[in-house]
């Protein structure tokens, strides 16, 4: 079901979410928003927080990693390919 809702923008350049809006974004004061600008639209998203994405990716045949370890294989993967700069001093 497609709704309208109207917003003002203040003199300070700031708004407030229609109730509507936050609700169906699943936000409450002090969450963040994106908005994505395309060629056509503006579309209005709800950040998601670290904790919010743990275990989205989990498989029941595949063990969890923390974000060290994927960062390190992320690293050792480009360094494996080639992809990785030579003077990189993050190593």
């Amino acid at each position: 079901m497609t709704q309208l809702h109207q917003a003002k923008i203040f003199a300070n350049v700031a708004t407030t979410l229609p109730k509507p809006v936050r609700d169906a974004l699943g936000v409450k004061a002090g969450d963040s928003i994106r908005d994505v600008i395309s060629e056509d639209r503006v579309q209005v998203l709800r950040t998601c927080s670290v904790h919010e994405l743990a275990g989205m990716l989990t498989r029941d045949d595949q063990a969890a990693v923390s974000l060290c370890e994927m960062e390190n294989a992320i690293i050792q993967g480009a360094i494996e390919s080639g992809n990785w700069p030579k003077d990189s001093s993050i190593l």
